[in-house]
C-alpha cells in the first residue's frame, strides 16, 4: 500500500478526491452549495482555503494548513480528520437524497503538497 504522506500545520495543500469507479459526485448546483457549506464547517478550524474546484465526478481544494497554534487541540494530531468527516458528511447526505448506500468517493483522498 503505499505511504500516505501525514498534513502538516504551515504548509500548504491540493487535496483530490475522484468518485468511486468515476461516478458523478456532484450532480447538480444543490450538490456544489451544500458541500461548499459542509467544507467551511469542517475545514475552517485547521486550514485556510485557498481555491476549491468541483468537477462531476471529481474535486480539488487548495489549502494552507493553520499554524499549530491556531488548530483545534483535538486535531493536532490528526489535522486529515476534518477532511475526512467533510466527505463522509457529504457522502451520507448524498446517498440519502439520491436513494444509494456505499462509497461516493474512492479509498483515501490525495495530497499533495505546494512548495512555495
Amino acid at each position: 500500500m503505499e505511504q500516505v504522506k501525514k498534513l502538516e500545520a504551515n504548509q500548504s495543500y491540493i487535496i483530490t478526491h475522484v468518485g468511486n469507479n468515476d461516478e458523478l459526485i456532484f450532480r447538480d448546483q444543490e450538490n456544489c452549495r451544500y458541500f461548499t457549506e459542509l467544507m467551511e464547517k469542517h475545514i475552517h478550524p485547521v486550514a485556510k482555503i485557498l481555491d476549491c474546484e468541483m468537477h462531476l465526478n471529481r474535486l480539488e481544494i487548495k489549502v494552507r494548513i493553520r499554524p499549530v497554534e491556531e488548530i483545534p487541540e483535538k486535531y493536532k494530531t490528526k489535522i486529515y480528520q476534518p477532511f475526512s468527516n467533510l466527505f463522509n458528511s457529504y457522502t451520507k447526505a448524498f446517498n440519502k437524497r439520491y436513494d444509494r448506500t456505499g462509497s461516493l468517493f474512492r479509498v483515501r483522498f490525495k495530497r499533495e503538497e505546494i512548495i512555495e
